[in-house]
């Protein structure tokens, strides 16, 4: 906690707290603080602004609780799953990906299908993902993949096209 002392001998000051609004009522504030001097440096005064941000707090809570709940969701399915952007990088997987690629997701997030898969079956599924961004709307494509050594797997994957809060347009 600083003072005004530390106010006074940093000129500023910016923090959170909780403060009681009405009698059984606590608020969530961003508290900013600042010294005011004249053109001699000599102190006039301060500054306080109180920002009540309790709903702002309150709908963090609510979004971080959200995708806690999808990635404990996600992350215990067997199914794979994956998004991937218009350029056919992967933006997202989840663990059943992870563990039928062999590898870990930092080794797969932000590569494309070409580098990840042999030739043949990543342009398969970059026309797949082109086909549901064309359509617009969630479609059934019949998908063969396979890697060196392995055997060849043939899936039921049902691809949606969405977009993320930043407005990028993907594939489920």
């Amino acid at each position: 906690r600083r003072t005004m002392g530390d106010l006074l001998e940093w000129g500023s000051y910016f923090g959170e707290a909780r403060c009681r609004a009405k009698p059984g009522r606590w608020v969530e504030v961003e508290l900013s603080a600042s010294v005011i001097c004249n053109e001699e440096d000599d102190i006039l005064g301060c500054t306080f602004l109180v920002y009540d941000v309790t709903e702002k707090k309150r709908m963090e809570g609510a979004l971080r609780e959200s995708e806690e709940r999808f990635t404990a969701f996600m992350n215990n399915t067997s199914v794979l799953a994956f998004m991937r952007d218009v350029k056919c990088r992967y933006v997202y997987v989840n663990r059943a990906f992870e563990k039928y690629m062999g590898k870990p997701a930092d080794e797969i997030l932000g590569k494309t299908v070409y580098e990840i898969w042999p030739p043949e079956v990543a342009a398969s599924l970059d026309e797949a993902d082109k086909r549901v961004l064309a359509a617009g709307h969630p479609m059934e494509v019949y998908e063969k993949t396979s890697h060196p050594g392995r055997e060849t797997k043939e899936w039921l994957a049902i691809k949606f096209p969405f977009q993320d809060r930043k407005g990028r347009a993907l594939v489920g």
